[in-house]
């Protein structure tokens, strides 16, 4: 709620919350406090629906906010678009995933949105670990220091003290007393900006880059995931959406990349 407060959201605001409950997930839960905390409009959709059922409610109510993981709002937008159904939308907030930028530019260009920010960084065992101002974007969060202490861990486990040096994000949650959280793995990857944030915050800032295991071992070639996430916004014909197989062949190893590009 504090995030999203900095945000501007208000009781003036229609959000819809397309994080998915159930399976013991915080995310729908959080989400569903933090907005009646600050007496927004609260659609709890729920994105475990079908995405025709999805799209049909918001072209129903109307919200001008919504919440979920990157591939649920790319479903919806693209069957929006598909069944032709006009959608106003000024903010997105979304988690769970990196949300790729040619998706962020066909939100500008098809809804009107204005803002697109992170909706928090969080464990469901830690809780809460960072939150994005207006100032931050992509990757880019303010650590909430007040309840979590952080440290990036390099893979021989020392601590990285060093700014832009990658090493996984290790929490500890210092308002847990009965069941402690100590030093707990996320299986992130991040490293420490040493800037400080234009908002003037003192909260430390770092960048959450994406799991630690996204190098794929194929033969003799070591392939990153962000290679090819630097690659795909240079062509307009692709979505951003993509997808590795990595299996064997002829007793060989080899990979195949799906590609989702854009209706011609």
């Amino acid at each position: 709620a504090y995030e999203y407060k900095l945000s501007k959201l208000c009781s003036n605001d229609i959000a819809a919350n397309l994080f998915v409950a159930g399976h013991l997930w915080s995310s729908f839960l959080v989400i569903d406090r933090a907005l009646n905390h600050l007496g927004v409009t609260n659609l709890p959709i729920g994105g475990h629906l079908e995405i025709a059922e999805i799209v049909q409610y918001l072209k129903a109510f109307r919200p001008n906010v919504l919440f979920g993981l990157p591939s649920t709002l790319v479903g919806v937008f693209h069957y929006a678009q598909e069944h032709e159904i006009p959608l106003s939308i000024e903010k997105i907030f979304y988690a769970g995933e990196h949300i790729p930028p040619a998706m962020i530019t066909k939100f500008q260009k098809e809804w009107g949105v204005q803002v697109v920010q992170s909706a928090g960084y969080a464990s469901v065992d830690a809780g809460i670990i960072g939150y994005q101002c207006p100032h931050q974007q992509a990757g880019i969060h303010h650590l909430f220091s007040e309840h979590i202490h952080l440290e990036l861990i390099d893979s021989d486990g020392h601590v990285i003290q060093n700014p832009k040096i990658e090493g996984e994000i290790v929490v500890t949650a210092l308002y847990r007393k009965l069941m402690p959280i100590v030093r707990y793995r996320t299986g992130d990857l991040g490293y420490w900006i040493q800037e400080p944030c234009a908002c003037g915050s003192r909260d430390p800032v770092f960048c959450l880059i994406g799991r630690c295991d996204n190098r794929l071992q194929i033969g003799g070639s070591r392939i990153f995931v962000t290679e090819i996430d630097r690659l795909l916004p240079k062509h307009e014909f692709l979505t951003g959406i993509y997808q590795f197989v990595p299996q064997y062949k002829d007793g060989e190893e080899c990979l195949d990349v799906f590609l989702e590009v854009n209706q011609l």
